[in-house]
């Protein structure tokens, strides 16, 4: 997005990072599902509050958080999940549960809403954004944070 994009209450700050959110499951179960399309009307788990644009095809089951989406699937509690990679590889490393990567579901751009009367912070918030993203901090604390070894 550019640079004070406007979305509803929301001017959008800069991108911080590209993110893809994937579907998952153990590894056991990846064979049965590699496109998007074969989870339609099955139950996949979410994060509750979150709006997925397409969430109408699927048999939502919501969780609280993701570190409980990652728990849910490796008790077996429920087959397939949608996270963001950084944040399932992190967690799925804390819980000690192996996942499989499987379909892509959403590609976009992390960046900061700001509410639009804080809208004058703006220009700060995008400097230190790219201050960090030339520093090398943001990939640092994602790899810190994040297991990257699927």
């Amino acid at each position: 997005m550019s640079k004070g994009m406007t979305e509803g209450h929301f001017t959008i700050a800069d991108r911080i990072k590209d993110k893809t959110g994937y579907f998952y499951s153990l590894p056991k179960d990846l064979s049965q599902c590699q496109t998007v399309a074969c989870n339609y009307g099955e139950t996949v788990g979410m994060i509750s509050g979150y709006v997925y644009f397409d969430s109408d095809k699927f048999v939502r089951m919501d969780f609280q958080a993701e570190s409980n989406l990652i728990l849910a699937l490796g008790m077996k509690r429920i087959d397939v999940i949608i996270m963001e990679e950084a944040a399932a590889r992190y967690w799925s490393s804390m819980h000690n549960v192996k996942i499989a990567l499987g379909p892509i579901h959403t590609a976009g751009k992390m960046a900061l809403r700001v509410h639009t009367r804080h809208k004058d912070k703006l220009p700060a918030i995008n400097r230190a954004i790219a201050e960090l993203k030339q520093t090398g901090q943001i990939d640092r604390i994602l790899n810190k944070y994040s297991d990257f070894s699927l």
